[in-house]
């Protein structure tokens, strides 16, 4: 980790700019990445402080859960990650009553978000939830800002790990999902220069550098999984 930004280096958290950093927190979780990953891949770490650290879990699980629902349980790129999701909603494996209790409350609250309105693979939630299937297939509800507050997160953590600094704290960062990649390869055209950072099987970053007249702009392309495609832009005056 001698090229990384940690908190021995860096004394103020990355992600709240206010708290001593005290703990290396990992730009993408842990539980993100496939078993497949070579046990040699740098997992991307940056400085941040325990408050921090500790707020982010909630919704990273979140989104892993839901997010995981459109991936093929076959696929080598998601070896593993399935399998821990499935584990999180299975109150057996819990190690304590207390355990067993917060994956049954995990289980029935995504049981709740089931409802026709947005529609997944029926063959993929079959496979991996065996969720009863409604009228025209498994469909739900998710709580979008759940899910966007994590890609700023990786947002922030990209930009303090790639550029050794935090983002300015004035920069706003916009988060657009996409199921079609050839869009998102649209978007590396507009960019002065890009490069690609490949975290495993997993994992794959692309980053964009925009600067003009009007401000900076730091954008990335979140490839997860070969099968979620999440773009995120930073921009400052």
């Amino acid at each position: 980790m001698s090229e990384t930004l940690t908190n021995k280096q860096y004394k103020v958290c990355v992600y709240c700019q206010e708290n001593p950093a005290n703990v290396d927190e990992h730009v993408f979780p842990r539980s993100w990445y496939p078993a497949t990953t070579p046990m040699t891949m740098e997992k991307w770490q940056v400085p941040a402080c325990r408050s921090c650290n500790g707020g982010f879990s909630a919704n990273e699980q979140y989104a892993l859960s839901r997010l995981i629902l459109t991936i093929d349980p076959d696929s080598p790129a998601a070896s593993g990650v399935i399998e821990g999701v499935l584990r999180s909603f299975n109150s057996n494996a819990g190690k304590s009553k207390k355990d067993k209790a917060a994956r049954e409350r995990a289980r029935k609250s995504l049981d709740r978000t089931l409802a026709k309105n947005v529609i997944l693979p029926a063959q993929t939630v079959r496979n991996v939830l065996q969720t009863t299937l409604v009228n025209d297939g498994p469909v739900m509800f998710v709580d979008m800002a759940r899910i966007e507050s994590v890609f700023c997160k990786f947002v922030i953590g990209a930009h303090a790990y790639l550029e050794k600094q935090p983002l300015p704290q004035k920069a706003k960062i916009d988060i657009r999902f996409s199921h079609r990649p050839e869009q998102l390869a649209e978007l590396s055209k507009l960019a002065q220069s890009h490069d690609n950072h490949c975290l495993g099987p997993g994992i794959t970053v692309r980053r964009m550098l925009i600067s003009d007249d009007n401000g900076n702009c730091d954008s990335y392309i979140f490839m997860l999984w070969q099968s979620v495609f999440v773009y995120g832009l930073a921009y400052w005056h």
